[in-house]
C-alpha cells in the first residue's frame, strides 16, 4: 500500500529516488518482500496509514568528547 501510494504521487516522490534508478525500477524493488524503507517511505507509510511514526535511532558515531552525551558515574570531566 506504501509503494502504491508513492506510485500514484510520482509528482512528489521521484525527485527523491538517489543513485539515478529509473522510478519505476525504484519502486518494483521496493514492493519486494523483505526491502527495507527509507527516509521517502517513512511519511509515505505515515500519510497511507494516517499515523505518526518515531524513529529511535542510536548514534554510533563519535566526534569527540564534545558530542558524546553519555559518560561513566565516575569518570571525571
Amino acid at each position: 500500500m506504501v509503494v502504491k501510494y508513492i506510485r500514484r504521487n510520482r509528482e512528489t516522490f521521484e525527485p527523491f529516488i538517489e543513485d539515478d534508478i529509473p522510478f519505476v525500477e525504484y519502486c518494483e524493488s521496493m514492493e519486494k518482500d523483505g526491502t527495507w524503507a527509507g527516509h521517502m517511505e517513512l511519511p509515505a507509510a505515515s500519510l497511507v496509514t494516517n499515523s505518526n511514526i518515531c524513529i529511535h535511532q542510536f548514534l554510533g558515531v563519535h566526534f569527540g568528547p564534545s558530542f558524546d552525551s553519555f559518560k561513566k558515574i565516575n569518570q571525571r570531566e
